[in-house]
């Protein structure tokens, strides 16, 4: 399942950190709320597959 255009999240932040390399790394959080009909494995199957086309890493919570 993908999202959608109106699978609009619900807040995000985001930031830089400091590493001891001095690489400067970009983090973001969202919450997104999807609808019920959506398949959760579909989703997370579908976030993760982006994830790794972006080279990205990906935590999922359940809330």
């Amino acid at each position: 399942m993908r999202l959608r255009r109106k699978d609009n999240p619900r807040s995000r932040k985001t930031g830089m950190l400091s590493v001891e390399s001095g690489t400067p790394l970009f983090e973001m959080d969202i919450d997104v709320e999807v609808p019920h009909s959506v398949s959760e494995q579909g989703l997370r199957k579908d976030l993760h597959g982006l994830a790794n086309e972006l080279m990205i890493d990906l935590v999922l919570r359940k809330v």
